[in-house]
């Protein structure tokens, strides 16, 4: 059951990198795109019924060349309320930011960053609660290829941002009959660091239940354990709503691109 999870959870993955792919084709078939195009494209998103789960900003760094290097400044992003602290953010000042926009430029793919404080959050206790999902924007014309030709190419970067309390909330019913608690850990760097965690009753006696999810070059971690009492159903069942979770999760995150 766990292999049929993992298989699951990749193709969720596989969508999801081809989803925000949409939002990057404004700018492969446009040699100028305008702050107005921009605004239109998040409006469409707006007007569609599917919510925006728990996304920040859909952002645009331009490359800059400076005598120190190339710069990526913000020039447009949507929405405005809320986000007029990025107006003009040079995304080299967050190198977790920075980190994931250079693996997207030099992979062609979609990259996550690790978790860090996002500006807009302002100073509050959240200061490790989000993420970027980076995707870079090419010169129009033809797709580069290879290494050289992207690092040559790039113009620009898409940024994504979110929130990981609201995303993992999302995908969490309200009283889960057979689940004890639950964690999701980021361990892409080996070392554990922990995002959520929810108490929703006594654990039983079975092991928890694990799954990790591969997404923009990290690895985010699930762990569950059944609740007391529930043992005829933990088992199967356990698997099998930590999967539903873990899908719906990946589907808050497609879902919140999809109409870009």
């Amino acid at each position: 059951e766990t292999e049929i999870v993992a298989a699951a959870i990749r193709g969720q993955l596989d969508q999801c990198a081809h989803l925000i792919r949409t939002f990057q084709s404004i700018f492969l078939a446009s040699e100028n795109v305008s702050q107005d195009e921009y605004a239109l494209a998040y409006q469409n998103m707006q007007s569609n019924s599917v919510a925006r789960i728990s996304l920040q900003a859909l952002a645009y760094a331009e490359r800059r060349r400076m005598q120190d290097g190339d710069h990526f400044i913000t020039t447009m992003f949507a929405p405005q309320a809320g986000n007029e602290s990025i107006r003009e953010l040079d995304v080299n000042s967050q190198p977790m930011n920075m980190r994931a926009l250079l693996r997207s430029r030099d992979t062609g793919q979609v990259a996550m960053s690790e978790p860090f404080h996002l500006r807009q959050s302002g100073d509050g206790p959240d200061r490790g609660d989000g993420f970027i999902l980076r995707l870079p924007v090419y010169a129009p014309g033809k797709i580069p290829a290879t290494l050289e030709e992207r690092r040559a190419s790039i113009i620009g970067s898409i940024g994504a941002s979110f929130r990981i309390s609201e995303l993992i909330t999302q995908g969490i019913p309200g009283d889960p009959a057979l689940l004890a608690d639950l964690t999701v850990e980021d361990v892409s760097g080996g070392e554990p660091r922990r995002l959520y965690e929810r108490q929703f009753g006594a654990r039983g006696d079975q092991p928890p239940h694990r799954v990790e999810l591969h997404f923009g070059d990290r690895t985010w971690r699930v762990v569950a354990h059944a609740k007391k009492g529930a043992a005829g159903q933990a088992g199967g069942m356990l698997v099998l709503w930590v999967g539903m979770l873990i899908s719906a999760l990946l589907a808050a995150l497609t879902w919140s691109l999809v109409s870009t």
